[in-house]
C-alpha cells in the first residue's frame, strides 16, 4: 500500500462508522468517524474550547511517491492505491503519476529524477501527507493533524471526448467553471502534460461563448497539440502558471 487514507483503528475491525451512521466500514461504506472532531471531557466536565483544539483520531494520508524507487529495488512488483469513494480526477491524477514514475524509473534508474511527481499528486485534493511507518516510528506531530487540508492546487474542469487533428480542436465535457483567458493543463497516461491558454470557446451549436458554466455541457476548444480521448483538463491557478 503506497497511497491513500490510513485507517486509525485496526484496519477492517473498526465499528465507529456502524455505530454512529449505520454505514458498514467492512463493506466499503465507512463514514470516517475517526476524522470527525470530538469534544473532550474530564470526568463530567467538558474542557474549555478556548484552551484545547477539538480532538480527532485522524491520521494523515500515506504517500510513498518519494520512496517508490527504494520499494522497486526491494523487489516489490505490485503497489496498491486507495481509490474507493474518491473522485474521478483524484484517481486519474494519482494513478497516472505513480504509473509514469514507475515506468520512468524502470527505464533508466541511473538517471531518474524524482522531482515533480509530488507536485503532480498535490494537484488533486488530498489531506496532508506522510510516509507512515516506512522510515521510523511516527509520533503524534508527524502522523496526526487537526485541520483538514484538502485544497487542490488545480481544479478539474474538462474531460476530452474527441480530438480532431485536421481542425486542431478538442471536443470536451465541462466539469467545472472556466472562461476565456484561463490556462488549462491537460494530463494523460499517453503524453506529457499540455498547457493551453483558452482563447476561444464554442458550445455544441458552434456559438462562441466567453464562459463555460453549465455542468457537463459539450464544448469545443482550439489546441495545437494532439490530445487523447479521456484526457483530463485542470484549470491552472494564477500562482501556478
Amino acid at each position: 500500500f503506497i497511497h491513500g487514507a490510513m485507517c486509525i483503528h485496526y484496519s477492517g475491525r473498526c465499528m465507529l462508522s456502524n455505530y454512529f451512521s449505520r454505514r458498514d466500514a467492512n463493506r466499503g461504506g465507512c463514514s470516517q468517524s475517526c476524522r470527525w472532531y470530538y469534544d473532550i471531557f474530564e470526568k463530567d466536565q467538558q474542557l474549555n474550547h478556548d484552551e484545547i483544539v477539538p480532538f480527532s483520531m485522524s491520521s494523515k494520508d500515506m504517500s510513498l511517491v518519494d520512496e517508490l524507487p527504494k520499494l522497486i529495488e526491494l523487489g516489490v512488483d505490485s503497489f496498491k492505491i486507495e481509490g474507493r469513494m474518491k473522485s474521478l480526477h483524484y484517481i486519474a491524477t494519482v494513478v497516472s503519476t505513480y504509473r509514469k514514475l514507475i515506468d520512468t524509473y524502470c527505464a533508466d534508474p541511473d538517471h531518474f529524477n524524482k522531482e515533480g511527481y509530488r507536485k503532480e499528486i498535490e494537484k488533486a485534493a488530498n489531506r496532508a501527507l506522510c510516509t507512515g511507518f516506512f522510515k521510523d516510528f511516527p509520533d503524534s506531530q508527524y502522523q496526526l493533524y487537526n485541520q483538514r487540508d484538502e485544497h487542490p492546487t488545480q481544479d478539474f474542469c474538462a474531460r476530452v471526448l474527441h480530438y480532431d487533428a485536421s481542425k486542431q480542436e478538442a471536443m470536451i465535457e465541462q466539469r467545472n467553471y472556466f472562461k476565456v483567458g484561463d490556462t488549462i493543463e491537460f494530463f494523460s497516461p499517453h503524453h506529457e502534460n499540455i498547457l493551453i491558454q483558452v482563447k476561444e470557446i464554442y458550445n455544441e451549436d458552434r456559438e462562441a461563448v466567453e464562459v463555460a458554466n453549465h455542468p457537463m455541457e459539450i464544448l469545443y476548444l482550439k489546441c495545437e497539440q494532439p490530445l487523447s480521448e479521456f484526457d483530463m483538463g485542470r484549470k491552472v491557478l494564477t500562482n501556478e502558471k
